[in-house]
């Protein structure tokens, strides 16, 4: 039993406490968690701005299907270029242009989207502004949480 307690004592004692300004690399997992956090705070902002410029959406009733497809699009793209993998000490332009691109190729598939059912169903799925604001916002927030992680580093 006392061995047991030792082992807890060991754990518990504050030595183990990880801390991310002091690792060379940020696991890729907490990255993609850190990625989703923003695109999710993105949207929510961007909903926020253009409701207070009493701008109404299109299918208030999908609207959380609306959010879900913009944040599938966005991770399915995060995948494909890897964006998780480039937030360590060192991070070059170039990490900075796959944000760039994995954002804007989330803006052109939902511009495609949004032509697709604003043709079949004679009204756009997200309002233009939205996305174009979105695609800011996110880009905006990526830029300055990877300057700021080197900035503290």
């Amino acid at each position: 039993m006392k061995k047991l307690n030792d082992a807890f004592a060991a754990l518990y004692n504050g030595d183990n406490i990880v801390k991310l300004t002091e690792l060379r690399y940020i696991p890729r997992w907490i990255v993609i968690l850190i990625d989703v956090s923003i695109v999710l705070l993105s949207i929510l902002l961007s909903y926020f701005f253009l409701e207070k410029l009493h701008v109404s959406v299109n299918f208030p009733q999908y609207l959380f299907e609306q959010k879900l497809l913009l944040i599938s699009v966005n991770v399915l793209f995060m995948f494909v270029f890897k964006t998780y993998a480039g937030i360590i000490r060192h991070s070059t332009f170039f990490d900075l242009f796959k944000i760039i691109l994995s954002s804007g190729c989330t803006l052109c598939t939902l511009l495609l989207i949004n032509v697709g059912t604003e043709f079949w169903l004679q009204k756009p799925l997200y309002l233009y502004p939205n996305l174009f604001l979105y695609f800011f916002i996110s880009v905006s927030i990526m830029f300055f949480f990877q300057n700021g992680y080197q900035t503290v580093l």
